[in-house]
C-alpha cells in the first residue's frame, strides 16, 4: 500500500496481454523527442487505427497533434 499524505491508495499493477500499443507509444514518444515529427505523426496516426481501444488512445492523438504543430512551425 502506498501512503500519500493522509490518504492511502491501493495500487495494483497493470498487466498487459498485448503490449504492442505500449511499444508503439514509446516509439512515437522517442521519435517526437528526437525531432522526427513526421515519423511521430505517421506512427501516431497508424496507432490510432491499429489500436482503437488502447489505453494510450489519447496519447496517440496528443502526439499526433503535437507533431503536426511542430511540422507546421518548421514550414513557417
Amino acid at each position: 500500500m502506498v501512503s500519500h499524505g493522509r490518504n492511502k491508495l491501493n495500487i495494483k499493477p497493470v498487466f498487459l496481454r498485448d503490449n504492442r500499443d505500449v511499444e508503439t507509444f514509446i516509439e512515437i514518444k522517442k521519435a517526437f523527442e528526437n525531432g522526427k515529427y513526421s515519423k511521430a505523426y505517421d506512427l501516431a496516426t497508424d496507432a490510432m487505427e491499429q489500436y482503437p481501444s488502447s489505453i494510450f488512445g489519447s496519447d496517440f492523438l496528443r502526439y499526433r497533434l503535437k507533431a503536426l504543430v511542430q511540422m507546421d512551425m518548421k514550414e513557417h
